[in-house]
């Protein structure tokens, strides 16, 4: 609780403390978990992601949640809803489950909205799923976005791609790409780029191909050239370098 304000975040200052803090965290089993109220978790998960965003390294925060609901199969969720929460025993188990699930689900709700639809479905029913039982058993109040009610995904396949030039050079090239939908420039921080054929010279057999992320989906592929330059220049230079 003593971490500043998520907004008042900073990489430098706070990056190393919210490490330690969320190493910390990680070490402790669910049993321990449960002391912790939602606010400090939620709080935690909060730092995390804004940390993580500061980085520009959302991967990772996708993976933290992955690895969150992955430890939800411990639980054994299906028998929940046969415990009664008056009885002592019971009552632990219950509530370990309940704090391991309210991490997985706040972990999931401080994602920007691009970074949930990059988590694994699998694992998100299994989040969902979760969040539904205990919701059910406590008539808790935990909240996650159904992934139907997000923006809706967008697809790139009719995307236009302009390449920047590229000239020859004996390495393998990844000249810049601009991709454009009805007219809007895409983000290239939300797409992939896989380019083939980049290093010899040739008339548009080098190619990209540009794949969506998050909530950008599908594909498409542009060939571009790799032109050469004039073999005398290449000469002059390396005579003028070699001697």
């Amino acid at each position: 609780n003593n971490l500043p304000e998520i907004d008042s975040l900073d990489l430098d200052r706070d990056g190393d403390t919210v490490d330690f803090i969320k190493d910390w965290f990680d070490s402790l089993t669910g049993y321990q978990k449960s002391f912790l109220s939602d606010d400090t978790i939620q709080k935690l998960n909060d730092a995390v992601a804004r940390i993580n965003e500061l980085r520009g390294d959302n991967e990772s925060a996708i993976t933290n949640v992955e690895e969150l609901i992955d430890d939800l199969e411990e639980l054994d969720l299906d028998t929940l809803d046969s415990l009664n929460p008056n009885d002592p025993d019971d009552a632990v188990v219950i509530e370990t489950a309940r704090s391991q699930i309210a991490a997985a689900a706040a972990a999931y709700e401080a994602l920007d909205e691009d970074s949930k639809y990059s988590v694994d479905t699998d694992k998100l029913d299994v989040l969902i799923y979760a969040v539904q039982a205990i919701n059910q058993l406590l008539t808790a109040e935990l909240q996650i976005d159904d992934p139907s009610e997000l923006q809706p995904p967008i697809d790139i396949s009719d995307a236009e791609i302009t390449v920047a030039p590229a000239t020859y050079t004996g390495y393998p090239l990844r000249p810049e790409v601009t991709v454009t939908l009805n007219d809007e420039q895409l983000p290239n921080e939300r797409l992939k780029f896989k380019y083939r054929n980049n290093t010899d010279a040739s008339s548009d057999s080098a190619s990209v191909e540009v794949q969506g992320k998050g909530r950008y989906t599908g594909s498409v592929t542009s060939n571009f050239t790799i032109k050469i330059v004039n073999r005398g220049n290449v000469y002059n230079n390396y005579v003028l370098l070699t001697n």
